[in-house]
């Protein structure tokens, strides 16, 4: 079941709703516009508990986003707190940069169907690199990259230990 209401253009164009101000009936005017909400999404505008990670335009929404498929130990908890930032622009290219940084962009290369690295890969890379060069790296690395080295490192010190 869907429930509609009337709410300000204003609150429409920002994805919010206000509890102390919506119509249940038309208020005939021309700054409201009819929306369909469930009724939980009704039942919290009644008891005026809108969340603000459930507003498409929150910080709370990407945050949630970011996590949904991760790993709670690489959960963030704030918008600041995402590594990258991706955009899709005209040249139909996509691009990341780091949060507030709009001169610095760089495009993420797509999957070609290229042969993926390996752990053994990443252990003779990481085992080649000085502290700055790692920097550098990993500031640039992909989730993919991180992941693979993180098995990688673990895959040493087991060795290490078993030595």
């Amino acid at each position: 079941m869907k429930i509609q209401i009337w709410i300000p253009i204003k609150d429409a164009v920002k994805s919010r709703l206000d509890s102390e101000n919506y119509s249940v009936t038309d208020p005939d005017s021309s700054k409201w516009v009819q929306v369909i909400i469930t009724p939980d999404e009704m039942q919290n505008l009644i008891d005026g508990a809108i969340s603000v990670k459930d507003s498409w335009s929150s910080d709370g929404w990407l945050v949630e986003q970011y996590n949904r498929n991760k790993d709670p130990k690489d959960h963030v908890q704030s918008k600041e707190e995402l590594p990258y930032i991706y955009e899709k622009k005209d040249d139909d290219k996509i691009y990341r940069r780091k949060q507030s940084d709009y001169d610095n962009t760089e495009e993420v290369q797509r999957s070609t169907g290229e042969r993926m690295a390996t752990i053994d890969d990443m252990t003779k890379f990481i085992t080649n690199l000085n502290g700055g060069e790692f920097r550098e790296w990993w500031d640039r690395a992909g989730e993919e990259d991180k992941q693979l080295y993180n098995k990688a490192f673990e895959m040493l010190q087991q060795k290490a230990n078993d030595e």
